[in-house]
């Protein structure tokens, strides 16, 4: 029962903490615009589309970029 009490207490505290709602929030819109820029779920033939550019460029936009970068929280 004391396993039980701690959880739920280590539950409220996170459900408090804005911080922690601003991260999932911000990852949420971060994952919708990585999404639409490679929408592979939806097309995946749209892989094939990709140029070498579009999958490393550093300086610019690029694939590995976002999973590398800018999908972390």
């Amino acid at each position: 029962m004391g396993n039980k009490i701690e959880l739920e207490a280590k539950i409220e505290n996170f459900e408090k903490n804005q911080k922690y709602k601003r991260d999932v929030e911000d990852g949420w819109e971060k994952h919708a615009e990585f999404l639409s820029r490679y929408p592979f779920r939806k097309n995946p033939e749209q892989i094939d589309n990709l140029s070498p550019q579009d999958i490393y460029n550093p300086g610019g936009e690029y694939f590995f970029d976002w999973i590398e970068h800018k999908l972390k929280v």
